[in-house]
């Protein structure tokens, strides 16, 4: 990361919101957003099986983030998927729903 990527990690409250749009297939990775909207571009540009999916997490310990990277669009958050599965998780308030085309 640079030190502008380290200072936005850094920045961010305890706890945050991220969301990652894809299909079921691809919905567990390990970039996520802070940015709902480009979460649902991706996903509905992306979903080869055009049934795109959003999924969010509510109250994710900003620990849990590995980086944080700038791009174009919207930054991405480097996540270990494993941290946000439905089997592993400790962070109980992930919700999954179709995106809109």
């Amino acid at each position: 990361m640079t030190e502008t990527e380290r200072q936005k990690l850094k920045a961010l409250p305890k706890t945050v919101t991220v969301f990652r749009g894809g299909q079921q297939s691809t919905i567990a990775g390990w970039s996520w957003t802070l940015d709902k909207r480009s979460a649902e571009r991706f996903g509905s540009a992306n979903a080869s099986d055009n049934r795109p999916l959003l999924a969010t997490v509510k109250g994710l310990s900003v620990g849990a983030i590995l980086a944080l990277i700038e791009n174009r669009d919207c930054d991405e958050l480097i996540i270990d998927p494993l941290t946000i599965t439905l089997e592993t998780a400790e962070f109980a308030d992930i919700t999954f729903e179709r995106i809109v085309t």
